[in-house]
């Protein structure tokens, strides 16, 4: 309503004319009313026309908003720095996949990798599952592993071993096997130590030997203890078969060594005899024999 017909509205009442005071009243709700805006108004200027124009502002809100924006920002580059790794890593991994036509050829993933993975390393169990069907990635569990290029060499397969048995241990039996001949690493690690252990590190169980070890029967590779071939060779005579295909898993790792690295069962018979208080150092002795025998290997006397 404007202020020119109000005076006229209100005269006509009972045919009066309108007070001095009443006009006054209505000028001043007209102006109330106009003026509640100007408390949440500020003038800016607009950057295409160069004209002030009102646009509302609310201080508090203004402030909140200030200090979610630096909370966000501070949080994306938190964010940024911790999966920025995560991001080339997939990246690389998508490449390679892209580009990978031939099924029989093993996919290198390892450069600028650590030596275990995890979900942090890859996008997740599904890449992991992809990657070992193409053969370049080798799972210790559901949600870790290690490239396939890695585990290729004797240094790299004790990198590996090094981040799952604990320090003061030695590895032994098919454990040692394993870095010495390669394959897939077995589901449970033999170690010797004279300590007992309940870590399952990367859900394979750790199985412990209290057996005599010297010098002259371990090597040392990557600050890594392992027991020698010939040492490898008697630790696995010494340990009585549970089944059929424990056996048959013995004897071929047995002549696996023998054919890789020329060790005699000759030498294996002195380590039993050098240490006669092995439980069990008897039995090894006729089952290395009875395989002789079996297999027609050349013995040396």
């Amino acid at each position: 309503m404007s202020k020119k017909l109000f005076p006229i509205i209100m005269s006509n009442k009972k045919g009066g004319i309108m007070n001095n005071e009443a006009e006054i009243i209505a000028n001043k709700t007209i102006n109330n009313s106009t003026n509640t805006t100007s408390k949440y108004t500020c003038k800016t200027t607009d950057k295409r026309t160069n004209k002030r124009t009102d646009k509302p502002t609310i201080k508090p809100i203004a402030k909140n908003l200030k200090k979610t924006s630096r909370q966000t920002s501070k949080s994306r580059n938190y964010d940024a720095n911790k999966y920025s790794t995560t991001k080339d890593i997939a990246q690389e991994t998508k490449i390679i996949l892209e580009n990978y036509d031939n099924k029989n050829q093993h996919i290198d993933i390892s450069k600028n990798l650590p030596t275990l993975l995890d979900t942090t390393h890859l996008p997740g169990p599904l890449c992991m599952k992809k990657l070992s069907k193409f053969g370049a990635f080798e799972r210790l569990s559901i949600r870790s592993g290690f490239a396939h290029s890695t585990a290729k060499s004797i240094e790299g397969r004790c990198k590996i071993l090094k981040k799952l048995i604990p320090r003061d241990s030695a590895a032994c039996m098919f454990t040692a096997s394993w870095i010495w001949l390669g394959g897939t690493i077995p589901n449970i690690l033999d170690i010797i130590s004279g300590s007992h252990y309940r870590v399952v590190p990367h859900d394979h169980p750790l199985r412990v030997f209290r057996r005599k070890l010297l010098k002259r029967e371990q090597k040392v590779i990557k600050d890594l203890r392992i027991t020698s071939p010939a040492r490898t060779i008697c630790d696995i005579a010494l340990t009585p078969s549970k089944n059929i295909y424990d056996e048959i898993r013995k004897k071929d790792t047995i002549f696996n060594l023998i054919q890789e690295y020329g060790t005699s069962f000759k030498e294996c018979e002195k380590i039993i005899n050098s240490n006669p208080h092995f439980p069990g150092a008897q039995k090894a002795k006729d089952w290395l024999k009875n395989v002789i025998e079996q297999e027609d290997i050349f013995y040396e006397y």
